[in-house]
């Protein structure tokens, strides 16, 4: 099973790159919770 991390990376990737609210929307997550999956891909250097 991916974790939510993988999940989003691997949208980011299919749909080539996505904003924080098309993101949540995708996920049914709050936003915040997107953000800070999106601070730790930038962390780990994944994305930027």
């Amino acid at each position: 099973m991916q974790s939510t991390k993988d999940n989003i990376l691997a949208y980011l990737k299919r749909s080539g790159g996505a904003g924080v609210e098309a993101v949540a929307s995708e996920f049914g997550l709050a936003r915040m919770t997107v953000r800070q999956h999106l601070s730790g891909l930038e962390r780990d250097g994944v994305v930027v």
